[in-house]
């Protein structure tokens, strides 16, 4: 994003401000997670929150000449373009597809929230429907092409 200001170009760095606002919001998440425990729907949408924006985070760090850029080379070359591998199909999972692994990002969160602070287990699968459409909605809004 750039803005001209006099025939001066100014250039703004859009993504290291949504990564800082991303985190904000997860620490937020966490931090109410601790405060609020007899809710189950208020649990479930900070659950859902907070795995589709690590998801969104993680898919970030996965760009080349990120801190991860070396994990999406070693999937591609080991699990997805290796013939010999049988279990190539979980290359996306593991973090080729952003909506693949959010997934599993919501189930690791869902049964930390579970474990400590007594959600039900009926509560999951409305949590994983409510972190994919806000991972939908963050990535179309924030993602750059």
């Amino acid at each position: 994003m750039s803005i001209k200001k006099e025939d001066k170009e100014i250039i703004i760095p859009t993504m290291p401000i949504l990564m800082l606002i991303i985190g904000m919001v997860i620490g937020l998440c966490m931090g109410i997670f601790v405060q609020m425990k007899s809710n189950g729907f208020m649990m479930v949408a900070l659950v859902a929150t907070t795995s589709s924006f690590l998801s969104f985070f993680l898919q970030f760090t996965y760009q080349p000449g990120h801190i991860f850029g070396w994990w999406i080379r070693w999937i591609e070359k080991y699990w997805r373009d290796n013939p010999k591998n049988p279990l190539g199909f979980l290359a996306n999972p593991l973090g080729l597809c952003a909506f693949c692994q959010n997934i599993w990002v919501t189930q690791a969160s869902f049964l930390i929230a579970w474990w400590h602070f007594d959600l039900s287990l009926w509560w999951f699968i409305p949590c994983v429907v409510l972190s994919h459409m806000i991972l939908t909605i963050i990535s179309k809004l924030l993602w750059e092409e």
